[in-house]
């Protein structure tokens, strides 16, 4: 938050419910049970809800681990005092093996190089390197393929320094309709794990299931989960089943700005695309498409030419809208850069001052607005 403002004084900010996270994980804690750890994926500034607050919002609540994509996400939050075990997805550099020892990561390998890297820094720093090993069973990112894994391991095992704390896939279809090639992805890694197991070589933590897996493969929960999108309050896609009862954790807010009365025929916004059909009172609001508002409606789009329309749409004719005083008011106009128009001739004495809630997506919302915690 501004050091200058007050939250009754800000023009644009985010609302974040802590309470709302710490429910949304203990709906998780309650679908897998007491025995499955859980890891709370907190990448990308915590899908936008403020890393730091959000982690805490989480292991209060019982998280077992977090979850972050890249070197620098974990190192913030180990500058903010959580010693909490974190797992850094993303293929770690070889010249940041030093800051994965130094602050105690848990670290993603897929490669020999970078494994002999951690295993350097661990003997110059006397340490001990925690790695989780990658397969890749369909999802075509990271990983190494299933036939390497056990001589990888076998590898792993011989560096001096290195502690194999974990092996786990990520699924490409979770959320899809069909299950067949999730199935099939577990299928895969089971063998490979099964494997690696009988070969003598141990048996560390075992996890694949995100938020879409947990909620509809049991046996896919092993012996950690990682719930990302659920732990913010939505189901990943709609036709999976409602097994949780999520609450929402994070709406983006303004205030009007100014009121005017538009006359038939005046244009509103760039371009002039939107010409008043009839008389109409609109609401200038202080936020545009630097703040994510006008990429809200493309989670629906499924090809780049439906994505080109939704955004064509949205822009010129105003789908969508914001709520103010409980009820919808339509944009009208383009949406700008950091202003937007809506139609609020069917609410009552509207004012300039009054609170307005916005659409918009997490992890596309500024991250320079204010995040308010309640």
């Amino acid at each position: 938050m501004s050091e200058h403002l007050t939250a009754d004084e800000l023009t644009a900010w985010v609302e974040i419910d802590r309470g709302a996270l710490a429910h949304n994980l203990g709906q998780v804690r309650s679908l897998v049970g007491p025995e499955v750890r859980l890891l709370a994926v907190v990448k990308a500034n915590a899908y936008g809800h403020g890393a730091v607050a959000a982690s805490r919002a989480f292991l209060e609540a019982g998280a077992d681990f977090l979850g972050v994509t890249r070197v620098e996400e974990a190192l913030e939050l180990r500058d903010a005092g959580i010693t909490a075990p974190i797992l850094v997805f993303g293929a770690a550099l070889p010249h940041q093996a030093g800051a994965v020892l130094a602050h105690q990561l848990s670290q993603t390998v897929c490669t020999l190089e970078a494994a002999r890297a951690l295993s350097a820094a661990a003997q110059e720093t006397g340490r001990t390197a925690a790695v989780h090993l990658k397969i890749d069973t369909g999802m075509g990112r990271l990983g190494i393929r299933p036939d390497e894994a056990l001589e990888f391991v076998r590898a792993l095992r011989a560096l001096p320094g290195i502690r194999l704390e974990g092996i786990y896939t990520h699924f490409a279809t979770a959320l899809e309709r069909e299950r067949a090639f999730m199935q099939r992805q577990l299928r895969a890694f089971l063998r490979v794990t099964a494997a690696i197991e009988k070969a003598g070589l141990g048996r560390p933590l075992l996890h694949a299931a995100n938020s879409a897996a947990l909620l509809r493969a049991e046996v896919a929960h092993l012996d950690m989960v990682r719930p990302g999108t659920v732990l913010y309050g939505q189901y990943p896609a709609p036709h999976l089943p409602r097994r949780l009862d999520l609450r929402p954790t994070w709406r983006l807010k303004s205030r009007v700005a100014f009121v005017k009365q538009v006359q038939r025929g005046e244009a509103i916004g760039y371009g002039r695309d939107y010409v008043a059909r009839a008389p109409l009172t609109v609401a200038t609001i202080p936020v545009g498409y630097c703040d994510g508002l006008t990429l809200t409606s493309v989670r629906t789009a499924r090809s780049a030419r439906e994505l080109l329309r939704v955004l064509r749409d949205f822009g010129r004719r105003g789908r969508g809208g914001v709520q103010i005083r409980g009820k919808q008011a339509p944009f009208v106009g383009r949406v700008a850069m950091q202003m937007c128009c809506v139609d609020v001739t069917h609410i009552p004495d509207v004012q300039v001052g009054d609170e307005v809630i916005l659409p918009a997506r997490f992890t596309l919302t500024d991250s320079r607005l204010p995040r308010v915690y309640r």
